[in-house]
């Protein structure tokens, strides 16, 4: 099956420099675009464990078991209709595994 992740779920695997054990418990998994830009932004602030993260992401590396994904037109219209005080990336990641049927892997930063 078919899996996407949120942020906190890779950022946890970063911050202890373990993503190799990340993917060894999970395989590939599919990353929002959203997800993405939330770890730009911290690599923006000075989160040195997301450096050379895009080792990891397809397609910045042909191998990269972290895949990037956009939402389609059915996924935008499900994400409009979720709540607002949820996370930008957490309400893409909903949207992508309810209407594609994938599992979700999610960890609460609260």
């Amino acid at each position: 099956m078919n899996r996407v992740t949120n942020t906190t779920l890779i950022s946890n695997f970063a911050a202890v420099y373990r993503l190799d054990l990340l993917y060894d418990l999970t395989g590939p998994l599919y990353m929002p675009v959203e997800v993405y830009e939330e770890i730009q932004e911290g690599q923006m602030a000075g989160y040195q464990f997301y450096d050379a993260i895009e080792q990891h992401i397809w397609p910045f590396a042909a191998d990269g078991w972290l895949r990037l994904v956009t939402m389609t037109e059915e996924e935008l219209q499900h994400f409009a209709l979720l709540p607002l005080s949820l996370h930008q990336a957490d309400r893409a990641c909903l949207s992508i595994a309810r209407q594609r049927g994938w599992g979700l892997l999610s960890v609460s930063s609260q």
